[in-house]
């Protein structure tokens, strides 16, 4: 007999805030608006990863992360909702699907994972920590100097 998946929200949320965290330092003050985007090269050769605000409000920011992927793959599309209140950081949209649920029967209509939501936070974490430890900005691309997550 399969155990059923349970969603974990404590776990979910530690997450989001790390997220957040990691989103703030990367875009540099996320919640005033002065930095509009920036592209983060992680490699030598591939292309980089742009961060770019696209909605900021008094207690939300929008963040859309784009990386143009290789010939028959597709390119990589993230939206990414701040809330500064909260100081918590969640994916709204991952390529182009919106409203992921917290918990999933499998197998269902759409093939999504039991913890479809969980993943796809938790590759924002990944994505963002790689950024942070071993990527350069359009600012630093000169400079030997990399972002790195202060743990």
């Amino acid at each position: 007999m399969s155990r059923r998946y349970r969603f974990d929200l404590f776990s979910h949320l530690a997450e989001c805030d790390a997220n957040y965290a990691r989103l703030c330092k990367l875009m540099m003050d996320l919640g005033s608006g002065e930095l509009r985007e920036i592209s983060v090269l992680v490699n030598s050769v591939g292309e980089a990863i742009r961060f770019a605000i696209s909605e900021d409000c008094r207690y939300t920011t929008t963040v859309t992360i784009f990386q143009r992927m290789p010939a028959g793959i597709r390119d990589l599309m993230l939206v990414v909702r701040a809330y500064h209140d909260m100081q918590c950081a969640e994916v709204v949209s991952f390529q182009g699907q919106r409203q992921f649920a917290a918990r999933y029967e499998y197998p269902n209509t759409k093939m999504r994972t039991p913890d479809e939501k969980v993943q796809i936070n938790r590759f924002l974490g990944e994505l963002l920590t790689l950024c942070l430890r071993r990527g350069r900005t359009d600012k630093d691309q000169s400079s030997n100097d990399k972002l790195s997550l202060a743990n």
